[in-house]
């Protein structure tokens, strides 16, 4: 739906194709767009049946404009030359045996509904209401810059790790938003002062968000000190490990990310200071798919809950001056690129290394919900 809504051009359009035999005219063949394939493949998608077993799906604000103009009662909503989505399921399932003007009324009728949706997709109403999720989304997307950023101009190499942090299937729908809650403090708590990382922690990001087939869930970053440990794939499988037999009683499940392969993708492991690729794959990937928006989370808590979390690193002994880096410091490069989430600033990064000195080691910081 949004690439739809910031599409310029027809999505859909007619091509005359010449007839093998001579004497037959030629023949009207409908041709989409490759947004225009996307939105004839979500046309096939049974939303009702979806919304039977998942009703919270319409919570989400493109589902709901979906459901809005393709779904609407064509009694009270009858509007002239836009179809609803049964009409168009039928006409496109029947390609093969419509004429020429059977055919143009199809193309014609899909770029109605394309027109539609532009119309309300850009309206001042549904930019509002998507507002609401992009805005702290963003604010969450530059505390976190700003934790990274800040943490890197301390120490010239970083093992982070990655966890997704979910629930066993046949327990999540018995996990209560209480409860979760209670699991991200301990597994802070854990993180903070488990043997494997003393003396290394340097700092932590968890999101918690609700997914329509995994429930609650966290998405967690934790910073180690890449001088002093190694090995990120085991470290995150501990930490992983723990979460699951000791935290959940045995009822929580993980993804270890760090024992993926990225390639050239890859923003977590062993990152230092000049690896201006891994660092901007850090901060435009990783950091953005963390803080996403999450649309519905707002189901299950509170309005004065937060869902996002950071903490500030450790106060270390005062660093002397040491050997001078070797290699340019990849920030100057990360400062250049744009960030996503419409970022209107970018971390001012020695104003957030002050606030660090005043805090105490793993004092937690809750951003935005």
């Amino acid at each position: 739906m949004k690439d739809v809504i910031d599409s310029r051009r027809p999505l859909f359009s007619i091509k005359f194709v010449e007839s093998a035999l001579p004497w037959l005219p030629e023949s009207v063949e409908v041709v989409p767009s490759g947004t225009g394939k996307t939105f004839l493949d979500c046309l096939k998608i049974e939303l009702e049946s979806i919304l039977l077993e998942y009703p919270i799906v319409q919570q989400h604000p493109y589902v709901d404009l979906f459901l809005k103009i393709l779904y609407r009662d064509e009694q009270s909503d009858a509007t002239p030359g836009v179809y609803t989505v049964f009409d168009l399921r039928n006409r496109i399932g029947n390609l093969s045996i419509l004429n020429d003007d059977e055919r143009r009324a199809v193309v014609d009728g899909l770029n109605n509904i394309v027109a539609k949706i532009r119309e309300e997709g850009r309206g001042d109403v549904f930019r509002k209401q998507l507002k609401r999720y992009w805005r702290p989304a963003a604010e969450n997307y530059r505390s976190l810059i700003a934790l990274v950023r800040a943490i890197q101009a301390r120490y010239h190499h970083l093992l982070i790790l990655r966890l997704d942090l979910s629930y066993m299937k046949v327990h999540r729908a018995s996990i209560s938003y209480t409860e979760a809650r209670r699991h991200r403090i301990a597994f802070r708590r854990y993180v903070k002062r488990c043997k494997r990382l003393k003396g290394a922690y340097l700092g932590d990001a968890l999101k918690l968000e609700y997914g329509v087939d995994m429930g609650l869930h966290y998405h967690a970053l934790v910073f180690v000190n890449g001088d002093k440990l190694h090995g990120d794939v085991d470290l995150a499988r501990a930490l992983g490990e723990h979460w699951k037999s000791n935290i959940t009683a045995g009822r929580g499940n993980y993804f270890n990310c760090n024992s993926q392969s990225y390639g050239k993708l890859r923003g977590i492991g062993s990152v230092r200071y000049h690896d201006e690729q891994t660092r901007h794959n850090l901060e435009t990937r990783v950091a953005a798919y963390i803080t996403k928006p999450d649309f519905y989370i707002r189901s299950v808590k509170r309005d004065e809950d937060h869902t996002f979390w950071t903490s500030q690193p450790h106060k270390d002994e005062p660093i002397g001056r040491g050997r001078r880096r070797g290699k340019i410091d990849a920030l100057a490069a990360s400062s250049n690129n744009p960030l996503p989430l419409g970022t209107r600033c970018k971390p001012r990064l020695s104003e957030h290394s002050r606030e660090f000195a005043m805090h105490a080691p793993g004092t937690s910081v809750a951003v935005s919900a």
